[in-house]
């Protein structure tokens, strides 16, 4: 029997892939990236910083030996992955709720908000960077990195693995959604207010990644345009991109 879409889900992967699995010693190229963006607003001054989306808190480790005058917090839909963060970084304020719910967000606000493979979970976009703007201080920096749509069309992304062997099928998964970078700007657009500017940069992978066992796992292709193209096993070429917003003074 076949499971149906029934408009919730989850990523089924996350667990495996940060609870069960300690990344701290080797950081991402993602992670490099983003520390180099917050220096060039003064990071290594001090300050504070929100990781939305933090899980385990694989970033926030890398951000503290980088920047020790930072004051860091992270938060996180998912209580049992901030348990484990809270036993790696004790040092580190750890928060849980909902980046697209505004009562279900971080009440304080920070010089440096960062949301990293975060915004693909959710179908619409506008309450999430609304909330995220929300919680920066003025003169603050928003770092987003995620799946921008160059064309202009959105994407949303459902999924599941099929089990072999079995009568039954995976549950649906939510994630790998695709924001065009037209919907981006008429949202920011609307928050000429408080936004100074903002840009999209394309990441680009400095080192190929291995294909694993889990099919919905990005790892990278050989391609005429790209040595280093990001894939998954739906078939999706992950182009991934910077959402950088500065904040008026």
């Amino acid at each position: 029997m076949q499971s149906k879409w029934s408009g919730s889900g989850r990523r089924i992967a996350d667990d495996d892939i940060y609870i069960n699995e300690d990344r701290r010693e080797k950081p991402k190229d993602i992670f490099v990236h983003i520390g180099n963006i917050l220096e060039e607003k003064g990071a290594k001054n001090g300050g504070s910083c929100i990781d939305i989306g933090c899980a385990t808190g694989d970033l926030l480790h890398y951000l503290s030996f980088r920047f020790p005058k930072l004051k860091l917090s992270g938060f996180d839909v998912s209580q049992k992955m901030l348990e484990l963060a809270r036993k790696r970084l004790p040092s580190v304020e750890f928060i849980q709720g909902d980046i697209s719910v505004p009562t279900l967000s971080p009440t304080s606000k920070f010089d440096f908000s960062i949301m990293s493979g975060v915004l693909n979970c959710f179908d619409d976009t506008e309450p999430v960077l609304s909330n995220l703007v929300n919680l920066t201080l003025p003169n603050g920096r928003i770092v987003v990195l995620d799946m921008i749509n160059d064309h202009p069309v959105d994407v949303i992304m459902r999924h599941r693995r099929v089990i072999e062997g079995s009568d039954t099928e995976g549950e649906w998964e939510i994630g790998w959604n695709y924001v065009s970078r037209a919907t981006i700007k008429k949202i920011l657009d609307t928050k000429s207010n408080d936004i100074d500017k903002y840009q999209m940069l394309p990441f680009a992978m400095s080192q190929s990644l291995i294909q694993r066992e889990d099919p919905m796992r990005t790892w990278t292709i050989e391609t005429k345009k790209n040595p280093r193209q990001l894939v998954n096993g739906a078939q999706q070429l992950v182009q991934l991109q910077f959402l950088i917003i500065d904040l008026k003074s």
